[in-house]
């Protein structure tokens, strides 16, 4: 998790949510928290790590569902920065595994979409003074799992890369089919795989499609079959 103890009075926000109304709605509430503080939205993942490389930001407000890229790209590309922003994530998903998971990638808060306005508030300034957040439904999600005994599903010691190569190679796409997907090469891909498997104890694809069907990380939409990281 990032060391963040911002105190600023002007914090810098880099909000990235591609739904303009929401977007258009935290920017008002951190403005309504922070009246000098200085707002920036973007809807996607690549503009995301555009900005991030470019210029520095003190407080990422992060939704995890965008159109180009699952956000959990940009909470792993943050360890890479020599002054990472403190993520506050918003989103819609309340499963105690994946909000876990989140957190233990990088995000010092967590706030679910169906929260009041009042708990959003209050985990914003949480996160610019360096504390942990989370909504009331978050936290009781949380509180209420069997991660608390540590019955972690194998995928959740996942990186966000692993997880996307293991997903595609579950859909049946080949090494050089997902190289090209993701820019990378066949080897980097390689890599990624048999530290996958070694992660979560399985030697062939035939254990990789039968553990996403236990897991339940199939969905479908579109009439496209797609698979829901961190589901569980």
């Amino acid at each position: 998790m990032f060391e963040a103890t911002l105190q600023a009075q002007k914090p810098r926000f880099l909000i990235v949510e591609d739904h303009p109304l929401y977007r258009d709605a935290l920017e008002m509430i951190v403005l309504s928290c922070y009246p000098d503080a200085t707002t920036t939205g973007v809807d996607s993942v690549l503009e995301a790590k555009r900005m991030l490389m470019e210029d520095h930001f003190d407080i990422l407000i992060l939704d995890l569902e965008l159109d180009d890229r699952p956000g959990m790209d940009i909470l792993e590309e943050c360890k890479y920065l020599e002054k990472p922003p403190a993520i506050l994530v918003v989103s819609g998903h309340t499963r105690s595994d994946y909000i876990v998971r989140v957190l233990r990638f990088g995000a010092l808060g967590y706030v679910s979409k169906a929260a009041p306005k009042e708990e959003l508030t209050e985990a914003i300034h949480s996160v610019v003074n360096g504390k942990l957040a989370l909504s009331r439904d978050v936290a009781k999600a949380v509180a209420e799992s069997t991660i608390l005994h540590q019955n972690l599903p194998a995928h959740s010691l996942l990186s966000a890369r692993e997880l996307e190569v293991i997903l595609l190679l579950a859909r049946g796409l080949q090494p050089k089919e997902i190289a090209a997907r993701l820019n990378l090469s066949v080897r980097t891909i390689a890599v990624h795989k048999f530290k996958a498997f070694q992660k979560m104890g399985i030697k062939t694809l035939i254990d990789l499609f039968q553990y996403c069907r236990e897991h339940h990380m199939f969905r479908y939409e579109t009439g496209q079959q797609q698979l829901l990281p961190g589901a569980g």
